[in-house]
């Protein structure tokens, strides 16, 4: 009995944790949405995959191969540039 509490409060914790760090991202991701907006930069992909596609320089940049991101001004859908640099001063650790 006292193992199941110590699990059901340990599990409860980590979900609170979790949701926590959520809505710290959403605001994140908000932020980012905003500030790529007020550049002015190119954009045709709607917000949610421009969001998927600054998430995915952060992992980049993480992982050290974030260079590639900064050296492309813009694509026929967003601006590679524009995403990391926002990135960089919103959802990039």
């Amino acid at each position: 009995m006292r193992i199941a509490k110590a699990i059901g409060a340990g599990l409860i914790a980590a979900g609170m944790a979790v949701g926590t760090a959520g809505v710290a991202s959403a605001d994140s991701r908000q932020d980012f949405l905003d500030q790529y907006h007020a550049s002015g930069a190119f954009q045709l992909l709607p917000d949610d995959q421009l969001i998927y596609m600054a998430t995915r320089y952060c992992h980049d940049k993480a992982d050290g191969n974030g260079a590639w991101w900064h050296s492309n001004p813009f694509n026929m859908r967003y601006s590679p540039t524009a995403a990391a640099e926002v990135a960089d001063h919103t959802m990039c650790p």
